[in-house]
């Protein structure tokens, strides 16, 4: 019973401590504010009296009163790069994704088949084959641009042979709101022994 007796008055005595060393702290404070607050009502007072004298001691009390009323001039941290802002005309080539698209560009299945020339290497060695091709289309309808995403088996000539099935190809351009419009997308392409 004693020793619970003895850890609540020490605990009272912490609290009683802190609370004091806050008050000490938050007096601290105002007492400093004011002090300071006195202290720019004096200079004040003898920056009026002694302007009105005109004496060499007025200068100099003055001088600070100005130089704290002029706000300080602030550098910058860092250089100011304007970028040009960019408005698309009718020259400009702006391919849209897939996904904004109302329609896709469309390309006759049957003669990029005919045209397709399987590779010779690949033939002999009876590998089939597949390539996913990034085409981009202008707004007639032409293939401008063909990018390998992705070819299956590498090396053996596949992605070649899909390229030239697509370059300068015209199919009927992508629409966005019936406006025909340049656009780019995905096309695969596979490689069948029959």
């Amino acid at each position: 019973m004693r020793i619970k007796f003895c850890i609540i008055a020490v605990l009272l005595l912490i609290i009683l401590l802190l609370s004091a060393f806050f008050i000490y702290q938050k007096r601290k404070k105002t007492d400093s504010f004011e002090a300071e607050k006195s202290a720019d009502k004096n200079t004040e007072l003898y920056t009026d009296v002694c302007v009105e004298e005109e004496s060499p001691i007025a200068i100099e009390i003055a001088e600070p009163k100005i130089e704290i009323d002029i706000p300080p001039e602030q550098t910058k941290a860092f250089e100011e790069v304007l970028i040009p802002e960019t408005v698309a005309t009718e020259a400009e080539e702006i391919f849209y994704p897939m996904h904004m698209l109302s329609f896709p560009p469309q390309f006759d299945a049957n003669v990029i088949a005919a045209d397709l020339i399987y590779p010779a290497i690949a033939l002999r060695s009876g590998i089939e084959g597949r390539v996913i091709l990034e085409l981009f289309v202008d707004n007639t309808g032409m293939v401008s641009q063909v990018i390998i995403l992705q070819e299956e088996p590498q090396g053996r000539g596949f992605g070649e042979a899909a390229i030239n099935a697509f370059i300068g190809r015209k199919g009927n351009p992508a629409l966005i709101n019936n406006e025909p419009v340049f656009a780019r997308f995905r096309y695969p392409v596979f490689f069948r022994i029959r």
